[in-house]
């Protein structure tokens, strides 16, 4: 059994995409043409193995964990809390967008296009890989939260 669990964790480690040097440089969301919502774009692979980790390390001794694993456990709080962010921001702004009816819609035009072009750097040219302290995810909540408060009250 252990060779086999061993062997099972080489091939899911030994995927390049977990390599921390080279992180996804997808961007924070990505906004879906046909109903506009946003989703996360955030790398399944990557998710799956910070979450697979933790029982790894309890089996300790059985199981080797390797370099380029490790190296991504370094940064498992940064990447945790960054993703936690922009599904605040996603979840927010799809919130925003269902809540408008096909009447108002036309009212909450402009609003929707000054929210947009605050969430643009996470869907143009932030990514994973980009400085946490930008700046970025707490503007875009804060303009989130006024938008559904504007919505909330009409």
């Amino acid at each position: 059994m252990e060779s086999k669990l061993q062997n099972s964790i080489l091939i899911w480690a030994g995927n390049s995409s977990l390599d921390p040097t080279i992180l996804p440089g997808n961007p924070y969301n990505m906004k879906k043409e046909k109903d506009e919502i946003l989703e996360s774009n955030f790398d399944k692979l990557l998710l799956k193995t910070l979450n697979e980790v933790h029982y790894w390390q309890k089996l300790s001794g059985v199981v080797t964990i390797q370099n380029n694993i490790t190296k991504l456990l370094e940064k498992k709080d940064h990447l945790r809390q960054l993703w936690e962010n922009v599904m605040m921001v996603v979840w927010e702004y799809n919130v925003i967008i269902n809540s408008i009816s096909d009447n108002d819609w036309p009212l909450f035009a402009e609003h929707i296009q000054e929210l947009d072009s605050a969430i643009r750097p996470g869907l143009e040219r932030l990514n994973w890989l980009s400085n946490i302290e930008s700046g970025f995810l707490p503007n875009a909540r804060e303009k989130c939260w006024q938008l559904f408060k504007r919505v909330k009250d009409f």
